[in-house]
């Protein structure tokens, strides 16, 4: 079970991580 919970989080914390770089990305070819 906890490995279960780990491998979640850990696909969660992956997520964000690609949603902030492509939000960073964004915001440099505006620029």
């Amino acid at each position: 079970m906890k490995e279960i919970i780990i491998s979640i989080i850990s696909l969660q914390i992956g997520a964000l991580i690609g949603v902030i770089t492509m939000c960073i990305l964004q915001i440099s070819k505006d620029k």
